[in-house]
């Protein structure tokens, strides 16, 4: 049986078979230049415009989204694509769309 490189069960990532302890479930995860990409659910109880990172394909740490404006300015990112230049982009509640530097 072949072990998947990452998966999602009830919110819970799981990356290489290990769980990957986050702020709150997880929603969405895009795989794109050896990393994995995730985007934790927006609850709308607990403010948080970071709720974007990354792991390696190996399950280390990389990255959180870094804050880009003041809390009472920004909405959390809801959803997040790869354009079609594998791009990363993710879009806020108000519509708005950013290109993120997934490096």
């Amino acid at each position: 049986m072949r072990e998947e490189l990452y998966y999602i069960l009830n919110g819970v990532l799981f990356i290489k078979g290990v769980k990957k302890d986050l702020p709150r479930p997880v929603e969405e995860v895009l795989y794109s230049s050896e990393k994995i990409i995730f985007r934790y659910v927006v609850d709308g109880k607990t403010f948080d415009n970071r709720n974007i990172g990354a792991f390696s394909k190996n399950g280390d740490f990389l990255w959180f989204i870094e804050e880009s404006c003041p809390k009472d300015k920004f909405n959390e990112y809801y959803k997040m694509y790869l354009n079609e230049d594998n791009e990363l982009v993710s879009r806020i509640w108000a519509g708005q769309e950013f290109l993120i530097d997934s490096k």
